[in-house]
């Protein structure tokens, strides 16, 4: 049953200004209308559509008869009726203001849907006040690293020493793994598959569709899904009870289900698992006998507090400090503090390492707000320039009104109701704009925004602004008319004064600074995509499960794959530009103080020739020597200098480091020194890092390097096959590793997008503005142009009088927008570890193109007037 009514205060408004005799079969029809659709479409679009049919009856000949208003309403019905007649007159001009007005708008609106939902992030969650994430960071001498995960023993200390906490819940994941899901034929791979705890649903506010929130995940072997994944797996059938298996080894029973995850949580999953599950599947594992729940040297859970109300914060995180001292700053490793970090800042002010997700960015939300700001503030310059000019037009009709008795008030009421009308209909079609281009606004951002009424705040806005934007346009002109005497308003006025001539200048600056950033964020894009990684990306694959192949199963697999000629090397292990880890590591008799920051990835054997990168020094670990795999270690540049050693030095010297779930640290010695590349993200410099070979390269990753001359699809056909051979019950999947290394600059990309369609947005509306400018100074100056030519001006002479003055302007906005452009592009780009510099050039294309824009748009008319006959010119008026 559909329960959709139209807006109530639409109707009313209908009733208001509808005659009565047209209102009951209009009204009739439209809400016939109205429940016809409201089967096949949401409500939001249904209400809009409404809207637009009530408003497109708000024409003269439906409102109401003159003799049921009063004087009020008869005088304003008056001005309205010449509103509409000035409108019908002058249809460039009027076009021209509201389309501006109108586009810029809804650039703003969508501009600031996407901001409200980014400052709206967790904060669905009741108790968000009062629940904190702790996290850590380590001080060392060569770094200094914050980190969003914490030992899982957190947990126990949390809830047995501090009563400031009420209740601690955990979440776990792992993005290098690939979880397989299956149901009955169904077998997926699910990519949000979270560990968690039943706490978690005392803490946060995850809705339950069915189960109980307090024992969902008592059952070592259970699963909850959202309704999206039991919709995937089970249709319309009722998933409770269900038996699902999880990597192809461990049946779980269905035990609850939840609302799918709201798009504004920073921490988002499909399904939960108990930890205590992992915690078995651990248990005995590996080298060492792994119990996640007594491991303080591995900082692999979210941990997730709910505090008890009035908690004093920094308080508590002294008493925190204990903790660190006892359990993580030991013999081997020191530096550790504990932080806490307010649930509701995690989105836009936390960027740690191994966070749940890519977070958001308080600079860039900084960013669009002034580009919104910006946008607004072009659109209104422009609709102020227009409607001031406008006015001017209208001295004459002004003086004849005045004489018939037309008051200061009257006239002001008069051209305030003509911004109105102007401002209405830009509004109108900004909400329609912005309906329009929603989808593809959502798509450049990754957003999930929508334009509907329950966006009350949007609306007022929208009315504070449009109320105004019509104030200002309409009483400023009619104040200022109102004020000259009979005589001068007889008389030919300039068409703008400085005030006009500020607004254009500071107009015009805005876009010569929007200009100035698509050069700059293209060009450092242009070096994110290019730039000499150090090490070789291209043609490689990456296969997602190739974790799970056991050694029967891999030998089988490089079998295959070693009788296929395109593909040139197969290598398990560490996958050059994939995600970093960090360990601490000492110089071997150094002393206990001597602690680095270090990135440690596990390679397999080839893994220099795999990705051709250079060994500058020394030699490669042996693969055929347990003793050398057991021992030796490779390093690159950058950790040669962090360790204060030259190249050669550091052959020879001695590390050491605990592995996780060791209870002893091991010495490794260094035998070699690789070329520095950039293993991670261009936003840091290169890490340090100590590349070691594992004894068994069981759960590593799988990647192969296909020649560039094969057939692609062919060759991977024929992987496939391969794969299925070698491990039938896991799925083929793979990526290739440029595509993932060129996701890691999504953000910039679409920081580029939207600078670049906002900035054009922003030219045009600035340009249709000077165009109608452009058109009013050259009908002002139509006689002069002719007496000019009669008296033996050429065409090029009058052609640089009409443009000059609009060139100068623009001239001095690109002086203004230089420095404004320079430091902007500055503070931006110091975010970037590798970066472009700020060539002259950028300032320079961006004056050209800002004249080019400039000169198109008064350019023609210029010309037109210039070689228009001198008699038609003399004829006018």
């Amino acid at each position: 049953m559909n329960h959709q009514e139209p807006p109530r205060w639409m109707l009313q408004f209908f009733q208001w200004f509808c005659r009565e005799d047209l209102f009951e079969a209009i009204s009739g029809d439209l809400l016939v209308q109205y429940y016809e659709r409201a089967s096949r479409m949401s409500r939001a679009r249904n209400n809009g559509l409404f809207i637009g049919q009530v408003l497109t009856f708000f024409q003269p000949f439906a409102w109401r008869r003159p003799h049921t208003l009063s004087n009020h309403s008869i005088m304003f019905t008056n001005h309205l009726k010449v509103g509409f007649r000035l409108i019908r007159r002058n249809p460039v001009y009027s076009s021209i203001n509201i389309l501006g007005f109108a586009i810029g708008l809804s650039a703003v609106m969508l501009i600031a849907l996407f901001i409200q939902q980014e400052l709206s992030f967790d904060k669905f969650h009741s108790r968000g006040d009062d629940i904190v994430r702790f996290t850590y960071r380590l001080e060392t001498p060569n770094a200094t690293r914050e980190g969003a995960k914490l030992p899982f023993p957190m947990k126990s200390v949390l809830e047995a020493d501090y009563p400031e906490v009420r209740n601690v819940a955990r979440f776990y994941f792992w993005g290098g793994d690939a979880p397989l899901l299956s149901y009955g034929n169904q077998k997926h791979t699910e990519e949000k598959l979270y560990f968690s705890e039943n706490e978690v649903f005392q803490v946060f506010d995850f809705e339950f569709l069915a189960g109980n929130p307090s024992t969902a995940l008592t059952e070592v072997k259970s699963i909850i899904l959202t309704e999206s994944l039991a919709r995937k797996y089970f249709g319309t059938d009722d998933p409770m009870g269900k038996i699902m298996t999880y990597k192809n080894e461990d049946d779980l029973l269905v035990t609850g289900v939840i609302k799918d995850i709201p798009s504004n949580s920073h921490i988002s999953f499909d399904a939960l698992l108990p930890i205590e599950l992992q915690r078995q599947r651990w248990m005995g594992w590996g080298q060492y006998t792994y119990d996640l729940e007594k491991d303080w040297n591995w900082a692999g859970a979210w941990v997730y507090g709910l505090l008890n109300p009035k908690t004093d914060n920094l308080a508590f995180e002294q008493k925190l400090q204990s903790i660190a001292e006892e359990h993580l700053n030991t013999d081997d490793q020191k530096g550790f503090t504990i932080e806490i970090q307010s649930l509701l800042d995690i989105h836009l002010r936390s960027d740690k390492s191994a966070e749940p997700g890519p977070n958001g960015n308080l600079t860039l939300v900084y960013a669009f707000a002034v580009v919104a700001c910006l946008i607004l503030l072009i659109a209104c310059i422009n609709f102020i320039n227009l409607t001031t000019a406008q006015a001017n037009k209208r001295l004459k009709e002004i003086n004849i009104r005045q004489v018939m008795g037309a008051g200061r008030t009257n006239l002001v009421g008069q051209f305030l109701t003509e911004s109105m009308i102007l401002v209405s209909f830009s509004c109108i079609a900004a909400w329609l704009f912005a309906f329009l281009f929603m989808p593809f606004f959502n798509d450049f951002m990754g957003s999930s925004l929508s334009l509907g009424t329950q966006q009350v705040w949007l609306i007022l806005a929208v009315c504070i602004v449009a109320f105004f934007l019509a104030a200002f346009s309409g009483v400023r002109p009619s104040v200022a008319i109102a004020r000259l005497r009979a005589f001068q308003q007889m008389q030919p006025v300039r068409s703008s004064g400085l005030f006009n001539k500020i607004l254009i200048v500071g107009q015009f600056a805005i876009c010569n600074v929007l200009i100035i950033g698509i050069f700059v964020i293209e060009g450092q894009l242009d070096l994110l995509r290019h730039k000499d990684l150090g090490f070789d990306k291209e043609q490689m694959l990456v296969l997602r499960h190739g974790r799970n192949l056991s050694a029967d199963q891999f030998e089988v697999f490089q079998n295959e794959i070693n009788a296929l000629p395109q593909v040139e090397n197969l290598h398990r292990g560490y996958v050059a530009g994939t995600a970093a880890y960090t360990n601490t590591f000492q110089r071997v008799g150094a002393g206990s103080q001597d602690a680095y920051s270090l990135g440690i990835k596990w390679v397999g054997e080839g893994f220099t020739d795999m990705f051709e990168i250079d060994l500058v020094e020394g030699r490669s670990i042996n693969p055929e020597s347990i003793a050398d795999i057991r021992e030796s270690i490779l390093i690159n540049e950058s950790a040669a200098k962090a360790l204060g050693w030259s190249n050669s030095e550091s052959i020879g010297k001695q590390l050491s480091f605990l592995p996780g779930g060791a209870s002893e640290p091991e010495e490794i010695r260094i035998v070699g020194v690789m070329a520095d590349a950039n293993f991670e993200s261009l936003y840091d410099p290169v890490l340090p890092s100590v590349f070691r070979m594992p004894q068994s390269a069981l759960g590593s990753e799988v990647s192969l390097k296909l020649s560039p001359k094969g057939d692609l699809m062919r060759t991977i056909t024929q992987i496939e096959a391969a794969w299925d051979l070698a491990i039938p019950e896991w799925p083929f999947e793979f990526n290739f590793l440029d595509q993932s290394i060129q996701e890691q600059y999504v953000r910039e990309e679409n920081l580029a997008a939207a600078i670049r369609y906002f900035a054009i947005l922003a030219i045009l509306i600035a340009c249709s503005g000077l165009f109608g400018l452009s058109m009013f100074t050259i009908q002002q100056k139509r006689k002069e142009i002719g007496v000019r030519k009669v008296l033996g001006a050429t065409v090029s002479s009058i052609f640089v009088l009409l443009s000059s003055r609009f060139m100068r302007l623009i001239v001095f906005s690109f002086l203004f927008a230089i420095p404004t452009g320079l430091y902007l592009s500055s503070n931006w780009l110091e975010s970037f570890a590798f970066r472009i510099s700020l060539d002259p050039m950028i300032f320079v294309w961006s004056g050209l193109i800002s004249s080019m824009m400039v000169l198109m748009a008064i350019g023609l008319q210029s010309l037109k007037a210039a070689i228009s006959d001198p008699v038609d010119s003399l004829r006018y008026e």
